[in-house]
């Protein structure tokens, strides 16, 4: 027989309890397990806040403090809200029905695993059918005695809350050790608080926290140069900047002693930074800052043995037709804003004897003549791009770190003409011998020759082939002007045209140049003249 409808909403009803159980469960151990971690963090947070106020330690130690705390108890606390949400979002397979029902059940006396044989008994009949030994009848009986015993049960009293009142009060307890520890000792307390936040800062006695910003830090460069060298003193009061700190460097010998300097008082600049050169650096050196016996982090400038560029200059040189003067760059300033087609100039100064220098151009490399320790080459700027300049010496060592400058190419547009009059598309002649013609011609840079060409489109000879043109020059008053219009009178009676014939205009500009996209500018004119 099929089970029936009662029994399967029994058995529904039992997997409804069950999830509710689990559901409690889930959330019991998600808030047992969140009261435990607060207490311990709490009591290990107090620990270290205890260690820092005793021991004062320095900013490498505080950084493991404050680390090692928030990224354990961020961890912890991430994997037990996520394992509530995935177990309780389904994500996380739920435990089995059968074993977990047998669990709950063993918490009730009058039901023990009498829950978990019920159903078992229902999930074989329903899986295997008749071909199970049990009948269908006593598996309805079976069900139906167990959801007596179980009705007026409620399954979920199996998980207490009431368990976590001893937790709760351990944590009370260390939020108010807390709270009496800070108001015993309030500014020793937050103070060894600040410290490890702030572990990054160096204190002295006032509680003022001091860091620098040292720039460019760690540094590699050639023999003989200078680094600029910019500090930047951050505090953990807003706003607040020394009038002055020390400097000092620490020359490194052959024999790896540190020889001290005397330190160099430096002066806060109009925007809070504090600023010195380091000139003439031939060994490799270490330098720091200090502020009221503070001391930033030790930076090492290496002295390394590749060529550099020690000066440049560039030269730019436009097209001629442009009518722009040619110019030399200040010595070292290397960006140029030039028009199409000029030609760069570039003169070098190493500190060593070359093998090979050039630019990379847009990752292109330009080769240059090589002298001893200079060098000069030269290209014609056609795109905008960014280079910079490649050195190798006689050893074959070759340059680093060099700076990137940029060229900004001013296009050189096509020439246009426009042909204003006649305005129409077609024009009828009727009967005239002279037609004038307006044309507008525009170019960046002006104009050397302007003519008109001219032929018939269509010949009642029936002659299939159009005639070449016949081109006249047209005057250009003023050929330095970048737009001019230019009037023409066109003999038309040259041609001899009959009724029924139609004649072609071509204009073509000759700009002043020649460039490198080639002299002319033409434009045919579709115009037809007619004759009635």
């Amino acid at each position: 027989m099929n089970i029936s409808g009662t029994t399967l909403s029994a058995y529904q009803s039992f997997e409804k309890k069950l999830y509710e159980v689990n559901s409690k469960e889930l959330l019991y151990k998600l808030t047992k397990g969140l009261l435990y971690t607060f207490i311990i963090f709490l009591l290990i947070g107090f620990v270290l806040i205890l260690l820092e106020l005793i021991f004062n330690f320095d900013s490498p130690v505080r950084k493991i403090f404050y680390w090692g705390f928030l990224s354990v108890s961020v961890t912890t606390l991430v994997y037990f809200i996520s394992n509530y949400i995935l177990k309780r979002s389904g994500i996380i397979k739920p435990p089995d029905l059968i074993s977990y029902s047998k669990k709950v059940g063993n918490n009730f006396e009058n039901i023990k695993d009498r829950l978990s044989n019920s159903l078992s008994l229902f999930q074989s009949y329903n899986n295997q059918g008749s071909s199970t030994v049990f009948s269908g009848d006593l598996i309805k009986a079976d069900i139906d005695e167990t959801n007596r015993l179980t009705e007026e049960v409620d399954l979920t009293s199996v998980i207490s809350f009431s368990d976590l009142k001893k937790p709760f009060y351990v944590f009370l307890s260390a939020v108010l050790l807390y709270g009496l520890a800070f108001a015993v000792f309030p500014s020793d307390m937050s103070g060894a608080l600040k410290r490890i936040v702030n572990y990054n800062f160096s204190y002295y006695e006032n509680g003022l926290g001091i860091s620098f910003t040292v720039t460019p830090g760690n540094a590699e460069i050639a023999k003989g140069e200078k680094v600029s060298v910019s500090i930047r003193v951050n505090s953990t009061k807003q706003g607040f900047i020394p009038d002055e700190i020390e400097f000092y460097t620490k020359q490194i010998t052959a024999d790896n002693y540190e020889l001290l300097s005397d330190p160099i008082d430096l002066k806060s600049e109009s925007d809070g930074s504090f600023k010195t050169i380091v000139e003439n650096i031939n060994s490799d050196l270490i330098y720091f800052a200090e502020y009221k016996n503070i001391k930033s982090e030790e930076f090492k400038i290496k002295v390394l043995d590749y060529p550099v560029v020690k000066s440049f200059t560039v030269s730019v040189y436009p097209p001629d037709f442009t009518g722009i003067p040619s110019k030399t760059l200040e010595e070292n300033e290397g960006d140029v804003f030039c028009p199409e087609g000029s030609r760069i100039y570039f003169e070098i100064k190493s500190n060593k004897n070359l093998s090979y220098a050039g630019i990379k151009f847009n990752n292109n490399p330009v080769d240059f003549e090589v002298s001893g320790e200079s060098a000069r080459g030269s290209f014609t700027a056609k795109e905008n791009g960014v280079y910079n300049f490649a050195l190798k010496d006689e050893n074959g060592t070759e340059s680093k770190n060099q700076n990137n400058y940029n060229i900004k190419v001013l296009p050189d547009k096509a020439p246009e003409i426009i042909i204003t009059e006649p305005e129409q598309s077609n024009y009828e002649l009727k009967g005239e011998n002279e037609l004038l013609l307006r044309a507008r011609i525009s170019d960046d840079y002006g104009f050397s020759k302007l003519s008109l060409g001219y032929r018939k489109l269509k010949s009642l000879a029936g002659d299939a082939g159009a005639p070449p043109f016949t081109f006249e020059n047209v005057t250009i008053q003023n050929p330095n002007a970048t737009s001019i219009e230019v009037p023409y009178i066109w003999d038309i009676a040259k041609l001899n045209l009959r009724s029924g014939e139609s004649a072609g205009i071509l204009w073509k500009l000759l700009i002043i140049q020649e460039r490198q996209s080639g002299p002319i500018s033409e434009q045919l004119n579709s115009d037809r003249f007619p004759i009635c």
